[in-house]
């Protein structure tokens, strides 16, 4: 696979799909260098020439990044209810979705390097007819770039 990019960082490399986009990226060339940042500790599978940032992401540094310098970042990290929310996930929905991805935009916006990013949001911005049901539907819902969004308030 021949890529345009060099330099990737990806957040929430360590969740269900950050780890299946670390795994496509460790048949990569060795000269393209990946940055993986999440707030889990490292999965053993994980490539060993990737460098891993585990911890909070609302922490990191212009200058962390910089040093890096990514041209594609992957931003996957985020934290999620399945389909009833609690109280207490509100505040955990505001750290690590809404001040993380303003934090991780403004962190990078200035950088030289920067040429891409890929924001992956979640199918929980759909209306909950699509998702959630008693019994299971004989036909899979298809969501399209066209289907409404119904984000949760």
């Amino acid at each position: 696979m021949v890529l345009p990019f060099k330099r990737i960082f990806i957040s929430g490399g360590a969740g269900v799909i950050g780890q299946e986009m670390v795994r496509r990226l460790a048949g990569l060339p060795a000269d393209i260098q990946v940055l993986v940042g999440d707030i889990k500790p490292r999965p053993a599978d994980f490539p060993a020439r990737f460098q891993y940032r585990q911890g909070d992401l609302n922490f990191l540094t212009e200058q962390e990044i910089g040093t890096f310098g990514p041209d594609l970042f992957i931003h996957l990290a985020a934290t999620f209810e399945r389909s009833t929310e609690t109280y207490g996930f509100w505040e955990e929905n505001f750290q690590h979705n809404v001040r993380l991805s303003h934090h991780l935009m403004t962190v990078q916006k200035d950088l030289p390097s920067l040429r891409r990013v890929v924001f992956a949001s979640s199918y929980l911005i759909y209306d909950p007819a699509l998702y959630n049901f008693a019994e299971v539907p004989a036909q899979p819902a298809r969501c399209a770039k066209t289907t409404p969004s119904c984000p949760a308030t």
